[in-house]
């Protein structure tokens, strides 16, 4: 209750930043208008259950604007537009029955307009999203199942949780309460950060370049992306050792296993320092 104000502050911020996006505004608009459509469809009836089904509806797109993610492909908030829209169009279904049939062919591009425009750019750009995952995370877990349980702390889990087989530790808190707690504490500091690894047996960390945590120990490898990105956040990740012995497995696996990443990435060695 003491961070409540700070909260509602913080909610208020990200809700005013979404509406701001002309896209969102556009979205929104569309939205509106079907909502607003009831004087057009006299043949429709508005019974209690209809009225529950309508505020889930909204309760879905307003918690999606105050509280969800905006970005990456849309990939965060398409469930909550389409379910919006295509509810929408459920919800006035007997009114679009008894329109005729030109006009109820063009509420369906009324209502089908708002979802290709909304999603043409994540369609066009999810093949070369998917190629950032395939030379980036795909190739990073591949170098990890070379390896025997040295147990890895990575900044996105993701892929590396699933295929690698390694002890994997989530440095965003996403997989890990305490280490939620301590972000959130912001007491994570990099001696903080070793010793939470070691006393885990964790002897390897994944980070993004800009991650300066972890840069007091020693550096292994760097997984390099060759292009612009469509989906991943950063086009280097440093592979770093908790300790000189685990450096130097690390190492040599790394050197084992360079030849076989793909057209598109590569793996720098860090020489041993």
């Amino acid at each position: 209750p003491s961070h409540l104000s700070g909260e509602i502050r913080s909610l208020m911020g990200h809700f005013v930043s979404y509406m701001l996006r002309g896209r969102w505004m556009a979205d929104g608009s569309a939205l509106i208008g079907l909502l607003l459509a009831r004087p057009f469809l006299p043949h429709e009836t508005l019974d209690l259950k209809r009225w529950l089904f309508l505020v889930g509806l909204l309760g879905i797109a307003g918690a999606q604007l105050i509280f969800g993610a905006h970005y990456n492909l849309g990939r965060y908030d398409c469930y909550a537009f389409n379910s919006s829209l295509l509810g929408i169009a459920y919800f006035y279904r007997i009114g679009l029955r008894k329109l005729s049939l030109q006009t109820r062919q063009l509420s369906h591009i009324v209502i089908a307009i708002p979802l290709l425009l909304r999603s043409s750019g994540a369609f066009l750009l999810t093949p070369l999203a998917a190629q950032d995952i395939y030379r980036q995370q795909w190739q990073m877990q591949r170098y990890l199942r070379t390896l025997a349980d040295e147990g890895v702390a990575v900044h996105d889990v993701g892929i590396i949780s699933y295929f690698s087989g390694q002890r994997v530790l989530d440095l965003i808190g996403l997989g890990s309460e305490e280490v939620r707690r301590r972000q959130s504490a912001s007491d994570f500091t990099p001696r903080e950060a070793a010793a939470f690894m070691r006393q885990r047996n964790i002897n390897a960390v994944l980070v993004p370049a800009a991650e300066q945590r972890f840069k007091d120990m020693e550096r292994v490898a760097v997984f390099h992306l060759g292009r612009e990105t469509a989906s991943v956040a950063t086009r280097e990740v440093v592979l770093y050792a908790i300790d000189a012995a685990a450096a130097a497995r690390l190492r040599q696996k790394a050197i084992d296993f360079a030849p076989a990443m793909p057209a598109g990435s590569r793996l720098e060695i860090i020489p041993s320092r």
